[in-house]
């Protein structure tokens, strides 16, 4: 059991999280989250490392466009909204914290010895 607030990071990730803190990450809120998202996923004390990026930094701005096409055509935004990106991304939020739960469950059972 990780201590509570405590993230343990291999030093290529690290790098890397800086890199996006400098030039990718657009508000303070993206930095909360990063750190919210690195002590959840250091709930088993495991060191975490660059196949943790993903689930670290969350969803991309190509795969956020890629949403809203999909909520235009299927009519949970209008046209409008998908003009001005004035849209909800209702589902952001949701697979981070899904992706975040599988990722913490396979450790789990590695940590138990099974295989995945």
């Amino acid at each position: 059991m990780n201590p509570k607030d405590t993230i343990k990071l291999d030093v290529p990730l690290f790098i890397r999280l800086l890199e996006y803190a400098r030039e990718d990450a657009k508000t303070d809120m993206d930095l909360h989250d990063l750190a919210e998202r690195a002590i959840n996923l250091s709930t088993e004390g495991e060191c975490l490392g660059m196949q943790d990026y993903d689930s670290l930094v969350g969803q991309t701005e190509k795969l956020d466009e890629s949403f809203l096409r999909m909520q235009k055509m299927a009519g949970i935004i209008t046209e409008e909204e998908y003009k001005h990106n004035a849209a909800q991304l209702w589902y952001k939020e949701y697979a981070t914290k899904l992706k975040s739960n599988v990722d913490g469950l396979g450790r789990l059972l590695k940590s138990k010895g099974y295989e995945i």
